[in-house]
């Protein structure tokens, strides 16, 4: 059994959904970054190109080259994803 830490109550509810998650990645071990599970940093390129493509015409954020290859890289770094700017 995992024991969360406490939660300040007065994050927002996604900034403490973010918490409890990082909280049970923690406690469990689990890979926190796309290098952790195995991605080369080179395959970044390739997965912004795959992912452009799929993009749904209706996705609620504008997704371009830069700002995926920006997500992309924190991820692949195991940035905590609250710090990423997704504009």
């Amino acid at each position: 059994f995992i024991r969360p830490s406490p939660i300040v109550t007065d994050t927002p509810r996604n900034g403490r959904n973010l918490i409890a998650l990082n909280q049970l990645y923690h406690g469990v071990g689990a890979p926190k970054s796309l290098g952790e599970l195995g991605m080369p940093e080179k395959g970044i390129a390739e997965a912004v190109e795959r992912v452009l493509a799929a993009v749904p015409r209706g996705n609620p954020v504008k997704v371009t080259k830069e700002n995926l290859t920006a997500l992309l890289s924190a991820a692949f770094h195991g940035a905590n994803p609250s710090s990423i700017d997704s504009q």
